[in-house]
């Protein structure tokens, strides 16, 4: 793995927990992550996803809200952990937004709201996370009017 990545994630983790939040994720582990198969078929970029610190913070907080939930992070562990996998997607965006708006960029707060919010007619959105979407997108909403 590219030492770049390794610095980044230690970075950027080292950000997240001095922030209080959760961030147990190792280099390889993320870049293991970033090779899995989603239940979508897409799948981010490691450089677009390393380039971009919102991103990456993303990442590493929905990483470790898998590991909270018991799972071990190989490529199969996305497929392997559906729904969970989409709760701690929201969880994660729950964190990179809140990052955001601490840090005023209410430009890339206002991107992400029109993306959650297509979650609400995502055809995969779990059973009962609607209301988290809602809660998301009421919480941050205020950011941006």
């Amino acid at each position: 793995m590219p030492r770049e990545v390794e610095e980044r994630v230690r970075e950027v983790c080292g950000e997240l927990r001095r922030r209080g939040f959760d961030c147990d994720v190792s280099p390889e582990e993320f870049a293991a992550y970033m090779e899995a198969d989603t239940y979508t078929g897409d799948r981010a970029g490691l450089w677009g996803v390393v380039g971009n610190r919102y991103l990456l913070i993303h990442e590493l907080a929905e990483i470790s809200a898998l590991k909270r939930m018991g799972y071990r992070v190989d490529r199969g562990v996305l497929r392997r952990a559906y729904p969970d996998s989409y709760r701690a997607h929201l969880e994660a965006m729950d964190v990179e937004l809140r990052v955001a708006a601490e840090e005023g960029d209410l430009g890339w707060v206002e991107a992400r709201l029109r993306d959650l919010a297509g979650y609400l007619s995502d055809p995969l959105l779990p059973e009962g996370l609607a209301e988290e979407v809602g809660r998301l997108l009421r919480k941050y909403s205020g950011y941006v009017r």
